[in-house]
């Protein structure tokens, strides 16, 4: 089974660039403190990312791209000791090319499905960068590329063009992560334990079914109360938490698509009555089950 695949699509990814704009003398871009993950992408010219508290600071240029997963604090500035106060980007329509002299920035942020936790989201670092002088045949590179032409080309639908691409780009940030992680807590460790990630297969592969944590365990081929303190110790949440949460996350979705009914989403996510289910619901996302369902269908 494909966990990672299966995570994702709890996360009902879709980018939006909310702007497109050239900086030039005293400024400086602060788009965190919006609750929402964002990225910035350096079209022309350079600038700096500066990032509290420490004040760390990264020089960036042209194709240099970097994500926000968790809407850390962060600045871009003109230059290293700019003191200028931070300004919303302003949106310009997609025909107008960023022109010289300048910083040409693309800015956006990335909806996610409404969740208080999402384990992916809190396995990744504060940002992620992806450099334009990584190798050549780098195709993330290729892609970053893609994206600023299209940003420059004012072609129709460049708008949604650069949004998928850039869906793309989050999505292998993820894997990179995933692969590369040093942690020994968290999403991406719990997925490199060979006894850990059979139960945690099991949670994905067959959500409805009645676990309990003597089941998990012996999934995992663990006593009981080894696997929960492992799966405590590591994943920082009991079985029974994570597999709520999953089923919480998969109803969301269900409801959202406004197809089925309260008890059907109820029945599929492993509950017996609808009562129950509304209330693990409530208590998880924050919503009753049947407003996400009503605001579906109104959207329909």
């Amino acid at each position: 089974m494909d966990l990672l695949a299966s995570l994702l699509s709890t996360l009902r990814l879709h980018t939006t660039v909310f702007a497109q704009g050239t900086f030039c003398g005293s400024w400086a871009i602060d788009t965190s403190g919006s609750g929402q993950a964002s990225f910035h992408l350096v079209v022309a010219g350079r600038c700096f990312l500066r990032m509290p508290p420490a004040d760390q600071t990264w020089p960036l240029g042209p194709g240099d791209l970097v994500l926000f997963p968790r809407d850390a604090p962060h600045a871009i500035t003109p230059g290293v000791g700019s003191e200028a106060p931070p300004t919303a980007a302003v949106p310009v329509p997609f025909d107008i090319a960023p022109p010289e002299p300048g910083t040409g920035l693309l800015c956006g942020h990335f909806e996610f499905a409404r969740t208080r936790r999402n384990p992916v989201l809190d396995a990744l670092p504060d940002h992620v960068l992806f450099r334009a002088h990584e190798r050549a045949d780098s195709w993330p590179r290729r892609v970053i590329e893609q994206v600023i032409r299209e940003s420059k080309a004012g072609a129709p639908a460049s708008s949604v063009v650069i949004e998928r691409l850039v869906d793309i780009l989050f999505i292998e940030a993820v894997r990179r992560r995933a692969a590369a992680a040093p942690d020994a807590i968290g999403l991406f460790a719990a997925l490199r334990d060979p006894q850990l990630r059979r139960a945690i297969e099991g949670m994905h592969a067959r959500p409805e079914h009645d676990w309990t944590v003597a089941s998990l365990a012996e999934r995992a081929a663990m006593s009981r109360s080894a696997f929960a303190a492992r799966f405590h110790a590591v994943l920082a949440e009991t079985p029974v938490q994570y597999l709520t949460r999953w089923r919480m996350q998969l109803a969301y979705g269900w409801l959202r698509d406004g197809a089925v009914t309260v008890l059907d989403v109820a029945l599929r996510a492993g509950y017996q009555t609808e009562a129950a289910f509304i209330r693990a619901f409530k208590r998880e996302m924050g919503v009753t089950p049947g407003a996400v369902r009503r605001a579906a269908v109104g959207r329909a």
